[in-house]
C-alpha cells in the first residue's frame, strides 16, 4: 500500500497552487511529492506516463520552493507541475513517440521550445505522457506502452493522440499537460475526458523538431480550466527561432485578455459541419445545441451556418496525411510498427507525386474560401466528435475512428478548442469545439472562458477505481 497522499492538492488548479505557494499554505516540494506518489499509484491502471522523472522533478521543486520563500518566483506558474507529451523533446529524457523503433534514440540535448519556455518560468517538468506511435491515430495505444485508459471509465479510451496528457490532467496528475494536435489530437482527448484542450493557430506556439506531421502539427495545453490554459499560453507562445513556421511574437498576456464579455460576437452554429455522411449522436447534438443557447444568452449573435468545402478539406488532409505516413514508414521500416500506421503508409505509397502537389495547392485555395467565411463570423461552434469515448474492447472492430470534425482546423491552421458541455447517456463527457478565424487565439479562449464561468466546474469522477491505491 502506498503512503497516504493529500489528494486535495491534486485537485488544485495551477492558479490555486500559485496562490497557495504565495500564502505558504503548501509548497512546491509538498505538491510534487504528492503528485509523484499518485503518479506511481495510478500508472498500472491508467497507463498515462512513459517516464516519470522523479529526481529531476524534486530538484526543480526544491529550487522553486527557495524562490517562493525568498519572494522571487520566476513566473505566475513557478512550481506548477506540468507533463509533456512524448513526441516532444525534454532535456535529459528520451523522446520515444510510442515506438519500438526509437529504442536506441539518445536523450534529448535540448528542450523543445514549449518545454524550454516552461523550464525558464520555473515550471516542474515531471513526466512524459503516452501517445500512439508517432501520434498517428485518435486513440492512445502503442507498441511501446500498450493501452492508456480514461479516468472516467477504465473500460474506455481517453482518445488520442494526446491521450496520456488528457488522462493525466483529468485524474489530477498535474493541472497542465502539453500535447500536440495534428488532426484533433488535443481536442479529441480533451472532449472524451471532460478537460479543456486548446489547439493554437499554426505557428503560435513554436514547435521543434516538428516530427512527421510537420505541416499540420500544433503544440498546446490540456488543462482543467481555461484560465490555466491561458497562463500556459502566455509562456509557451514566446518566440523560438528554431520553428520556421512561427508567427511573429504577439506579446499577449493571454490570462489578462480572457474576459467574460461575448456581447456582439458573431457565431456560426454548425451541428455537423455540413457533412452529409457524418451522423452525430443525439446526446452530443443536444448538448451542442443547448450550449449554443448559453453563448447566445451571454450576448453572442448566433446563426445556423456551415463552413464551406468541408469534404474537400477532409479529402485534402487525407492525401497529405497519407503521403507523410508513407515518408515516415520509409524511414523507420515496418518491424514492430503499429499495423494501423503501416496501413496508412501503404495507402500513401499508392499516391502520385502530382496528387500530393495538387493537394498542397488546394490547401491554399481552401484557406482562402474559409477566410472569406470568417469575415461573416468570429467563431464556429460544432461537436468535437460525433460519438463519446469508445470502449476499449470495441476499438479493433470500429471503422469510424477518424477525426472528421477536427482535421480541417489543422489543414488551415485555425485556432480551436474543446470545452466540456455535458455528458452522454453513458455518463461520459461531451466536448464542444470552438473554432476561431485565422490567428484569433484570444477570441477562442475568451469565448471558452465566458462559457466556463457560466457552466461552472465539471464534476470530475468521484471515486476512481484506483483511489484505494493512493
Amino acid at each position: 500500500m502506498m503512503t497516504s497522499v493529500d489528494t486535495s492538492l491534486l485537485r488544485l488548479s495551477a492558479g490555486d497552487l500559485v496562490e497557495a505557494y504565495a500564502a505558504r499554505r503548501t509548497s512546491p516540494v509538498e505538491v510534487t511529492r504528492a503528485l509523484l506518489r499518485a503518479a506511481r499509484a495510478t500508472q498500472e491502471s491508467l497507463n498515462c506516463f512513459v517516464e516519470i522523472d522523479e529526481p529531476g522533478a524534486l530538484r526543480a521543486a526544491e529550487l522553486s520552493e527557495k524562490r517562493w520563500l525568498s519572494g522571487a518566483p520566476s513566473s505566475s506558474l513557478d512550481g506548477v507541475p506540468v507533463s509533456i507529451k512524448d513526441n516532444l523533446d525534454v532535456f535529459g529524457l528520451r523522446t520515444r513517440s510510442g515506438s519500438l523503433t526509437t529504442a536506441h534514440s539518445p536523450v534529448a540535448e535540448r528542450d523543445c521550445p514549449a518545454a524550454a519556455r516552461l523550464r525558464e518560468a520555473g515550471v516542474i517538468l515531471f513526466a512524459k505522457t503516452t501517445t500512439p506511435e508517432f501520434a498517428h491515430k485518435m486513440v492512445t495505444s502503442s507498441p511501446l506502452t500498450g493501452v492508456t485508459r480514461n479516468p472516467w471509465s477504465l473500460q474506455h479510451s481517453p482518445g488520442g493522440s494526446s491521450g496520456g496528457a488528457a488522462a493525466a490532467v483529468c485524474a489530477g496528475l498535474g493541472p497542465i499537460a502539453i500535447g500536440t494536435d495534428g488532426a484533433g489530437s488535443i481536442r479529441i482527448p480533451a472532449a472524451w475526458t471532460g478537460t479543456f484542450g486548446f489547439k493554437p493557430s499554426l505557428g503560435r506556439v513554436p514547435h521543434h523538431p516538428r516530427g512527421p506531421l510537420a505541416w499540420f502539427s500544433h503544440v498546446g495545453p490540456i488543462c482543467r480550466s481555461v484560465s490555466d490554459a491561458a497562463q500556459a499560453m502566455t509562456l509557451v507562445s514566446r518566440p523560438d527561432a528554431r520553428d520556421w513556421y512561427s508567427l511573429p511574437f504577439d506579446n499577449v498576456s493571454y490570462e489578462a485578455a480572457v474576459t467574460r464579455r461575448l456581447q456582439g460576437v458573431r457565431i456560426a452554429l454548425s451541428p455537423a459541419l455540413g457533412l452529409d455522411d457524418v451522423h452525430i449522436d443525439a446526446d452530443i447534438a443536444g448538448a451542442v445545441e443547448r450550449t449554443a443557447g448559453v453563448f447566445e444568452s451571454l450576448g453572442a449573435m448566433l446563426e445556423l451556418a456551415d463552413p464551406p468545402l468541408m469534404q474537400e478539406c477532409i479529402d485534402t488532409v487525407a492525401t497529405l496525411f497519407l503521403g507523410l505516413s508513407a515518408r515516415l514508414v520509409a524511414q523507420i521500416g515496418t518491424d514492430g510498427v503499429d499495423p494501423s500506421l503501416v496501413a496508412l503508409a501503404a495507402a500513401g505509397t499508392e499516391l502520385t507525386a502530382q496528387s500530393i502537389v495538387e493537394a498542397s495547392v488546394r490547401r491554399g485555395e481552401l484557406g482562402s474560401r474559409l477566410n472569406e467565411f470568417f469575415e461573416r463570423f468570429d467563431l464556429v461552434l460544432a461537436p468535437v466528435t460525433q460519438f463519446d469515448a469508445p470502449a476499449l474492447n470495441d476499438i479493433a472492430a470500429r471503422t469510424d475512428l477518424r477525426p472528421m470534425l477536427t482535421q480541417w482546423c489543422n489543414l488551415l491552421g485555425f485556432p480551436a478548442a474543446s470545452v466540456c458541455c455535458g455528458f452522454s447517456s453513458a455518463d461520459l463527457p461531451i466536448g464542444l469545439q470552438v473554432i476561431g478565424r485565422r490567428w484569433a487565439d484570444v477570441d477562442v479562449l475568451r469565448a471558452c472562458r465566458a462559457y466556463e464561468l457560466e457552466r461552472g466546474p465539471v464534476c470530475r469522477p468521484g471515486a476512481y477505481p484506483w483511489a484505494a491505491g493512493i
